[in-house]
């Protein structure tokens, strides 16, 4: 069988470094997209270049990128709602039903801390003061309704 090429590899959006793993990759994908059978090259290649990654390697020393395989900073959007969120949403509840007066924020903290199971001991202030500073911005746009469909799955 002949062998086949292709000019222009600008179907693969995202392909900054050129590596012979990458060109592997790509290869391998293009193959499979064109009905081909892959190459047994570059199989291998690909091969080798995972079973240093699962064997600690940085993917960013191998592919030129992490390729998802390295955890990012900060929260990923489709991780659903955390601990925080659900904390800010019970403080931001309380806080609504207290009015917009001095110290409600404060009061509403509070309360958190009383309805919350898992939140005790001598740290509960100060879990319940860090998850308002991780969620207060989300909930915060929330509609009281969303709010309460929030918790709900969260009750006791």
């Amino acid at each position: 069988m002949m062998e086949k090429y292709r000019r222009n590899q600008s179907l693969v959006k995202g392909l900054a470094v050129d590596t012979p793993q990458m060109r592997a990759a790509v290869n391998l994908v293009m193959a499979v997209k064109d009905g081909l059978a892959p190459d047994t090259k570059n199989l291998n290649i690909l091969a080798d270049a995972f079973l240093e990654v699962f064997g600690g390697k940085n993917p960013k020393e191998i592919f030129g990128g992490t390729l998802g395989l390295v955890p990012t900073l900060g929260r990923q959007a489709n991780y659903g709602f955390t601990p925080s969120d659900i904390v800010s949403a019970v403080i931001e509840i309380e806080r609504r039903k207290l009015g917009n007066v001095r110290g409600a924020v404060s009061e509403a903290k509070k309360i958190a801390i009383k309805k919350f199971i898992d939140i005790n001991g001598e740290n509960a202030m100060r879990t319940v003061e860090r998850d308002w500073r991780k969620g207060k911005a989300m909930v915060s746009a929330l509609s009281d309704a969303d709010l309460i469909e929030l918790v709900r799955p969260y009750k006791y």
